[in-house]
């Protein structure tokens, strides 16, 4: 496989972004600089790997540096360093996420009023516009939401900075965001007659929303509980209303995938639309696949996941519409490459990015092994092989995430995902039929018996002894160890292949 300096570059552009954005010193940074080069450099050849990887890695920290914001010198940061009563008028500028016990709400600050304190200044004790500032703020309410994208509301309570775990940085996570501030049992109220002049990006959005919703209801009344909110789930991914015993049937039997927008939803929408679009010249399908992939990402709350999924089902349509059969690779690091330059701190604080770029290099890498060592099982189905070959690449390649981040791996797994996989797209695609005016009630029963018979087969799975195995107490600082001795793995296996030939 021939390596070009461009995608050479790109990676260690991401390298230099992920070790910035890791440890955020200068000095720690310029020691990982030194023994990169230390081991990597020697081995290189070839000027243009030394010269690519270089500036790849330089550019890469450099951007990520200039990305970091002022944190101390934002409106808010000094009312939440103090953790001071606030109120605050905003819009919210995102779909409120529901969860088990509340919802989150991310809101556009407009208008800030708190009490004055000796380490607030004059100008921040009054009502005072921050709107230029574009800051962001989490609001947290218990119980289910009643709001709306774009709605204008006021809100009180007690602002704080987000902490951190043990393995998980709450304050990394939301930093992604650009949220640096968050109100916890926060009290809000509607105030519509509050003057806001929206913009026409906000007005698309609003209506986005506003279908969403629609979409919703539509499943949740032609469809009965819960095999409604499962198809949310693997539609929009919304787990929310989920029960929560179904919840860990999935994580039991390694289905839990299936809950997390990705590949597969893209994949089944490319084709949905091109289907549609059969009456198209093929190079000119590619323009209404490319707009709806982007309205479903929109849909959906563009998680980390599905935007990697979605450029890289762009990227990769264009190389087969232009006749270029493109690697697969180079598609995984144009993709990341684009996510970085639009928000350089996903590489690091999301982890289902994480699983999800890890996924697909299991599934380019680890299945044609399998393939090669097992090939003598000729006489099995090849679908039947490769969701089976896939699912354990999968669950390799993800191992010391499953292990750290989830504290079991199911042993159960590649069954469970032989039998519902499948199922999955059939589900994904009567699921969605069903909101149709009219004749979307003639997709229930169909829609109802694949969801209930997925739920059903985890449900059954889960019950089976040792099917999961639980580990506790690995500390995250294992996951280089333990990913240096799968790829050591990964290359004798590779490697006794190779000779056997």
């Amino acid at each position: 496989m021939k390596i070009y300096p461009f995608f050479i570059g790109i990676f260690f552009f991401l390298v230099g972004v992920f070790f910035a954005d890791l440890f955020r010193e200068y000095w720690v940074l310029s020691g990982v600089f030194f023994l990169f080069f230390l081991f990597f450099f020697p081995i290189q050849k070839k000027l243009y790997s030394v010269i690519s990887s270089v500036f790849g890695f330089l550019f890469g920290a450099i951007f990520l540096f200039w990305s970091l914001p002022d944190i101390e010198n934002m409106n808010l940061v000094p009312f939440a360093n103090n953790q001071q009563e606030i109120e605050v008028i905003g819009i919210i500028d995102s779909f409120p996420k529901q969860k088990a016990k509340n919802v989150q709400i991310y809101l556009r600050v407009l208008q800030i009023k708190t009490e004055k304190t000796e380490n607030v200044t004059d100008e921040q004790s009054l009502w005072g516009d921050i709107s230029r500032n574009n800051e962001r703020i989490l609001i947290q309410k218990n119980g289910i939401h009643q709001f709306r994208y774009g709605e204008i509301v006021k809100v009180w309570g007690k602002i704080e900075r987000p902490g951190s775990w043990e393995k998980f940085s709450y304050d990394r996570y939301l930093e992604r965001e650009g949220v640096y501030s968050l109100i916890k049992n926060a009290v809000i109220k509607k105030i519509p007659e509050f003057e806001y002049q929206y913009s026409l990006w906000q007005k698309g959005w609003k209506y986005m929303f506003s279908f969403r919703e629609w979409f919703e209801l539509q499943i949740r009344h032609r469809l009965e509980f819960p095999e409604n909110e499962y198809a949310l789930g693997i539609i929009l991914g919304a787990e929310a209303g989920i029960p929560s015993h179904i919840i860990d049937d999935f994580n039991a039997t390694g289905l839990r995938h299936l809950l997390a927008l990705s590949g597969m939803n893209i994949t089944i929408l490319i084709i949905f639309i091109g289907w549609i679009f059969f009456f198209l010249p093929r190079y000119f399908r590619f323009f209404p696949i490319t707009i709806f992939i982007f309205l479903f990402v929109g849909l959906t709350g563009g998680s980390a996941s599905v935007v990697r999924a979605a450029v890289m089902g762009v990227v990769g349509l264009a190389a087969l519409y232009a006749g270029r059969k493109m690697n697969p690779l180079h598609i995984l690091l144009l993709a990341l490459f684009t996510m970085a330059l639009w928000n350089p701190f996903l590489l690091v604080s999301d982890v289902s990015l994480q699983f999800s770029v890890l996924a697909v290099l299991g599934l380019l890498y680890i299945v044609p092994l399998f393939e090669k060592t097992f090939s003598f099982f000729n006489f099995i189905p090849k679908d039947v092989l490769l969701v089976l070959y896939a699912t354990l690449s999968a669950q390799i390649a993800t191992l010391p995430l499953m292990l750290i981040f989830f504290e079991q791996v199911s042993l159960i797994s590649p069954l469970a995902n032989l039998f519902v996989a499948p199922v999955t797209t059939l589900s994904m695609f009567f699921g969605a039929f069903v909101s149709f005016p009219y004749i979307g009630w003639f997709a229930v029963p169909f829609a109802y018996g694949f969801l209930h018979f997925a739920i059903l087969i985890a449900e059954q799975m889960a019950n089976i002894p040792f099917a999961t195995i639980e580990v506790s107490n690995i500390e995250i600082y294992w996951i280089l160890p333990l990913y240096i001795v799968i790829f050591i793995f990964l290359f004798l296996w590779n490697w006794a292949i190779s000779k056997k030939r």
